[in-house]
């Protein structure tokens, strides 16, 4: 048993410094202190710039904010979603770029170096440049950019329709026939708790002449396409995972889908992408997706011993469980620790980490207008697998919807269905 791709990160906790703070797309400080010798390097490394015909997408910028750093690994804050050590700076790089995690609301991405910090507003279509000046000598040049352009590609194409068939596995797998290369054919399932494609390694050591779209054997072919009915992948990002569902050669992502609509019709075994929203929608409930870290979550209510507890759900379809409740939003809820113990279950993650689980019934979980009761949920004992208060609804709980996702507006559309 397994919950897909999810990625261990730290608690967040409060910088000991005033982070100078930019606007989106802008070079200039609205708040925050920084030195006038820093200023004064901001502007020789402007002029570096101009001379090294590096650009800068500010109109009549003249000079990049600079911060200090004594070692090369930053921590990121990026949406209220701290990850210690997880940017390293290259001065080598002309720009280095930081993409801010899925959002299409304005949020707040902060770096902090072991001396300095600097906060910039993200929109969609922002990009923001500055220096860190990394031991007084080497200039870091770095971009944080929103992964979400400014103009949504609303209905580019005459028409995207296309109709996919899938394979429920008896492991609640939603399995996928891909073409690679236009020659081998692979077993994938759609999972939404995964980003873009993930093969895995007993797949790659059958498929020796092929490699990833990063490192590998470089006499190896590379994967140079993926199709899957009339939809075609050219050089699309490839990486290694860990972990699949049973008797599969990997797995993709709802990234896959990006700016599209995708209707997940589990009664007829099928993945629609429509060109536009179908009209079916109308009987459907309507919720916002919660892109948190750029893992597709929405919200949805449980009922038990009489109260009613919210919280957000990532949506793992690449995991047989029904129900996966967080210790730590179990305990900033208060909720029952008493429930009626059905079993101890232990799962692995996308990364093979494995936990310990107590197996419950929920009296009823409910998502949109509709609900469910006698839900089985498994209770973790330990910090989950994304290190916050995040909750996780796999397939087996999933598989009573179906699903029109909007990924042009970041709405879901849910209605339960006949399973």
């Amino acid at each position: 048993m397994t919950l897909s791709n999810v990625f261990s990160f730290p608690t967040p906790t409060k910088p000991p410094t005033q982070p100078l703070i930019l606007l989106a797309g802008s070079g200039l400080s609205m708040a925050g202190k920084i030195h006038d010798s820093v200023l004064s390097l901001g502007v020789k490394y402007a002029l570096f710039l101009l001379l090294c015909g590096w650009s800068c997408p500010v109109r009549a910028q003249t000079r990049l904010p600079v911060i200090r750093a004594g070692s090369s690994v930053v921590d990121v804050n990026d949406g209220g979603y701290l990850e210690r050590g997880s940017w390293n700076l290259s001065p080598d790089a002309r720009p280095d770029v930081y993409r801010a995690s899925r959002s299409r609301k304005q949020k707040w991405v902060t770096f902090y170096t072991d001396l300095d910090s600097i906060r910039v507003r993200v929109v969609p279509g922002s990009k923001t440049d500055f220096v860190i000046l990394l031991n007084g000598r080497d200039s870091c040049f770095t971009r944080i950019e929103s992964s979400v352009p400014a103009t949504l590609p609303l209905l580019a194409l005459p028409s995207v329709n296309d109709t996919l068939p899938f394979e429920l596995t008896a492991q609640d797998a939603i399995l996928v026939k891909a073409l690679i290369n236009q020659t081998d054919t692979l077993r994938l399932h759609f999972d939404l708790g995964t980003l873009l494609f993930r093969i895995t390694p007993e797949t790659l050591q059958k498929l020796k002449d092929l490699r990833l779209s990063r490192g590998g054997d470089p006499s190896a072919k590379l994967i140079r396409s993926i199709r899957m009915g009339r939809q075609i992948w050219d050089m699309p990002e490839v990486r290694v995972g860990q972990i699949a569902a049973q008797d599969m050669d990997g797995r993709f992502g709802w990234q896959a889908f990006d700016n599209r609509i995708l209707e997940l019709d589990y009664d007829n075994r099928r993945l629609i992408l429509h060109d536009r929203l179908p009209k079916k929608v109308e009987a459907y409930s309507k919720m916002e997706i919660r892109f948190v870290q750029s893992h597709f979550c929405a919200e949805a209510r449980l009922r038990a011993k009489g109260k009613t507890y919210k919280g957000t759900f990532l949506f793992d379809t690449g995991s047989n469980l029904a129900m996966a409740l967080d210790s730590g939003w179990l305990a900033h809820q208060q909720f029952p620790p008493d429930l009626p113990l059905v079993k101890t279950l232990s799962f692995l993650d996308g990364a093979g980490n494995r936990y310990e689980t107590r197996v419950v019934t929920v009296p009823e979980v409910q998502l949109g207008s509709d609900r469910v009761r006698d839900v089985p949920t498994s209770l973790l004992t330990s910090p989950g697998p994304l290190g916050f208060d995040v909750n996780y609804f796999g397939n087996a709980f999933l598989k009573r919807f179906n699903l029109v996702i909007d990924l042009q507006r970041d709405v879901l559309y849910v209605k339960r269905n006949g399973m």
